[in-house]
């Protein structure tokens, strides 16, 4: 879910997500504990694997997990008997010191890039973390658009991080430093903001029906 660490984990390492649940208004969803489920399958054996979930504060639940096969694996996590969008969220673990497979493809140029997501058109959309912008590209890689600027103020970012992209093709922001997500156009127009204590540089922002999901992971 990072562009980095979400996709490569070590065999046998508990990992920790943090979801974090806001309605439409952005505000507080409450859901009960038991209506929240992780599924953690393995694509060699098949099998899923029940996961904890536990509250940790007023719409905010952890959920552990642990990778004990080596391969290729799928989360599935549902809210309410709904996957979060982007289901299921696949992964390789590898034992310690082994190496991954290399890139089959490269985004543009962009240094420091922190969160991805793709539109139902299939564009590109990045965080660029110490740019504090957002850059969007073809699938193929090429440039089309970049926006956002250095700031605190409404449309600006310091350290942007995770992104998401509703059903509406709208781009949602989290940014670390000013600790509030935004909404713009596809286009890159300013929509409206939200503030949210506690984000960090992991937060990842998934848009599930009418609730905004925010998951933060830790290694």
């Amino acid at each position: 879910m990072s562009a980095i660490s979400w996709k490569q984990q070590q065999l046998g390492r508990s990992q920790l997500l943090f979801l974090k649940l806001l309605d439409s208004n952005n505000q507080l969803c409450k859901v009960l504990m038991e209506s929240i489920t992780c599924e953690l399958e393995s694509d060699i054996t098949g099998t899923r694997a029940r996961n904890s979930v536990e509250r940790r504060g007023q719409s905010q639940y952890e959920i552990s997990y642990q990778p004990t096969i080596k391969g290729r694996h799928q989360l599935h996590i549902k809210v309410e008997g709904h996957h979060i969008r982007g289901n299921p969220f696949p992964f390789s673990a590898k034992s310690p010191g082994e190496k991954f497979g290399a890139p089959i493809l490269t985004i543009g140029k962009v240094e420091q890039p922190e969160g991805v997501a793709i539109n139902q058109r299939g564009e590109v959309v990045v965080t660029v973390y110490s740019g504090h912008c957002v850059n969007v590209f073809t699938s193929s890689g090429e440039r089309l658009r970049s926006f956002g600027t250095h700031g605190s103020g409404l449309g600006q970012f310091q350290c942007p991080c995770g992104v998401a992209v509703d059903g509406e093709e709208n781009v949602l922001v989290a940014d670390s430093i000013n600790h509030h997500v935004q909404k713009f156009t596809a286009q890159g127009d300013f929509l409206t903001a939200v503030k949210v204590v506690g984000l960090s540089s992991l937060i990842v922002l998934l848009a599930l029906h009418t609730m905004l999901v925010l998951v933060g992971c830790t290694w």
